[in-house]
């Protein structure tokens, strides 16, 4: 690993630790929120979800689309759970 890509791993494991998400999910749900910060907190829960192997992203953002709440991308599908596979050594 390189070391954008070890930052990039400890910033989106604070993220989850630190609750990040949840405050993303509150204003992706409410009507009280700027419209660009409601635009651009959609976009990245819609790409970290995506992009990203860590079950939370993937969690919040199907509850949003459950929910029906609609992304600048589309947000057409759900994004499936990374299930960590013992033998490997990885997330599938």
């Amino acid at each position: 690993m390189n070391e954008y890509s070890v930052r990039g791993a400890q910033f989106h494991a604070m993220v989850v630790a630190k609750e990040v998400l949840g405050e993303m999910s509150k204003l992706a749900l409410t009507a009280r929120c700027d419209t660009e910060v409601r635009r651009k907190t959609l976009q990245l829960l819609e790409e970290w979800a995506a992009q990203l192997r860590i079950p939370q992203y993937a969690e919040v953002y199907n509850g949003l689309r459950n929910k029906g709440v609609e992304f600048p991308g589309g947000g057409s599908r759900a994004v499936r759970h990374p299930i960590w596979h013992e033998l490997k050594g990885i997330w599938v």
